[in-house]
């Protein structure tokens, strides 16, 4: 896995069952931190460091891998079976003229498409920015 490239795999390590979340993300994949298994993005163990060097055992090792995509700073997982299909162009996602929020706190997402083009001119949407007021955030016109 070079920098930049998404990978998704199954949480626990094929060998042991340690949680993949405690390993260490590396130039071409993951490394459990137990026994040190490297997996890339597809699920392929590439290193087993306590085999011998000439162990084929690696090669028989498939670990779950699923598909992940970046949309709008946000990664899209999909866990069903081949072909995965394409990410919707949802607005919020592909729209560029505007302001795109993500966080607020552990486990909220708030999306907000600030600005829309309305009978020609450029106004704000109060409605697409319901919640910010609620939050210390007050909205106002351009």
């Amino acid at each position: 896995m070079a920098w930049g490239r998404l990978g998704l795999v199954a949480l626990h390590c094929s060998h042991r069952g340690t949680s993949l979340e405690y390993g260490r993300v590396e130039d071409n994949g993951i490394r459990c931190c137990y026994h040190g298994w490297l997996y890339d993005i597809q699920g392929n163990c590439l290193e087993q460091p306590a085999e011998p060097g000439d162990s084929t055992f690696k090669e028989r090792i498939k670990h779950p891998a699923y598909h992940a995509h970046d949309a709008a700073g946000l990664i899209f997982a999909y866990v069903g079976p081949e072909p995965v299909p394409m990410l919707p162009s949802y607005d919020l996602l592909v729209r560029e003229d505007g302001c795109r929020v993500v966080g607020g706190g552990r486990r909220k997402l708030q999306l907000v498409a600030a600005r829309r083009e309305l009978g020609g001119r450029r106004a704000f949407d109060r409605a697409a920015c319901g919640g910010l007021s609620k939050h210390g955030i007050e909205a106002a016109d351009d």
